[in-house]
């Protein structure tokens, strides 16, 4: 089991606890300080003392510095043993019996990745994930690379031959959407997947220090960048690739770059906005009519008038809104 830890001290003895009672018996956890700047990691060492039966099995592995969960969960990876791997956000808890579960379901599939029914906790409900029905390999894998939250890593009991021997790994620095990228790299590389049917995993969303609140202005433009980043790791990959996963994932990039252009736009954050265009750019310009680039010639041209016009608009919004407190 491999575990990133950051920032989680009100919720890792939860996620500790429920890894180390694990019905299943043979069981290897690794768990990675990602430089946490708060107690989590002495609340797990605390945690360990109670399950001496599991204490052997347990490796920590610290960053020098914070790398972010996208490194971490690579360093999970390198410090793996065993023939498969389940990742756990430490934020999240596992059923009891949830390894006991999926390795069933593997030994009676042969599967290389197995998936079980998911439950994500928000602060005013409780959603049900359901396993993939998708069992065809190519309509699988062009489900991956659209966005939603069948793409969530976690949870899944994966071959560790299949990241090992593919050299799947999450791309440092994008932590936004790095799920979406592995998950969209191993369905291409695993032979097979089954579903099992049963309750695995809990997945907290009211906690206020993960990679998926946003917080700011700032946090959520980067977030996106990060996440435009992931998808264009994607559309590289399958550069070379079946020509429908190409597309598929080009198609994804030029659609998400076009809503990020919106929220920069919004945001007035023209740095990131020049980023963006200029990313644009290097992309075939068969998937431009998708922004909105119709002909080469107008390269860029909407768009940047598009920035102009609302540059206008904010500053015209501005003027009257300030003329409006001053008459007052």
């Amino acid at each position: 089991m491999l575990v990133p830890v950051y920032g989680v001290e009100k919720y890792i003895e939860r996620c500790a606890r429920s890894l180390f009672e694990q019905t299943y018996p043979d069981l290897e956890y690794v768990f990675v300080n990602d430089c946490t700047p708060d107690h989590s990691i002495e609340i797990l060492k605390k945690v360990m003392e109670e399950y001496p039966e599991r204490k052997d099995a347990v490796r920590i592995v610290n960053h020098a510095k914070n790398r972010g969960l996208a490194a971490a969960r690579n360093t999970a990876y390198d410090n793996a043993g065993g023939s498969f791997v389940i990742m756990v956000d430490s934020d999240d808890w596992l059923e009891l019996n949830a390894i006991e579960l999926l390795v069933k379901k593997q030994m009676e599939t042969g599967a290389d990745f197995v998936f079980g029914i998911m439950r994500m906790y928000f602060s005013d409900r409780i959603d049900e994930l359901q396993a993939p029905s998708v069992f065809d390999k190519e309509e699988y894998v062009l489900k991956r690379l659209g966005n939603g939250w069948d793409n969530i890593l976690c949870g899944r009991l994966i071959r560790r031959a299949v990241i090992e021997n593919n050299h799947v790994r999450a791309i440092e620095g994008c932590n936004m959407a790095e799920d979406k990228y592995q998950m969209a790299l191993i369905s291409y590389y695993a032979d097979s997947l089954a579903v099992c049917e049963k309750y695995i995993y809990n997945y907290e969303r009211r906690n206020d220090n993960s990679i998926v609140s946003y917080q700011s202005k700032d946090k959520t433009l980067k977030n996106g960048l990060q996440f435009l980043r992931n998808n264009i790791g994607l559309q590289v990959f399958f550069a070379d690739k079946e020509t429908v996963f190409y597309e598929e994932a080009s198609k994804q990039t030029m659609l998400y770059a076009n809503a990020l252009l919106k929220m920069i736009v919004r945001f007035n954050a023209r740095q990131r906005f020049q980023f963006v265009i200029e990313t644009i750019d290097t992309t075939e310009s068969k998937f431009w009519p998708i922004i909105g680039w119709a002909k080469e010639g107008l390269r860029g041209k909407l768009l940047h008038q598009y920035w102009f016009m609302w540059m206008k608009l904010t500053c015209e919004r501005t003027v009257r809104f300030l003329k409006k407190k001053t008459s007052l």
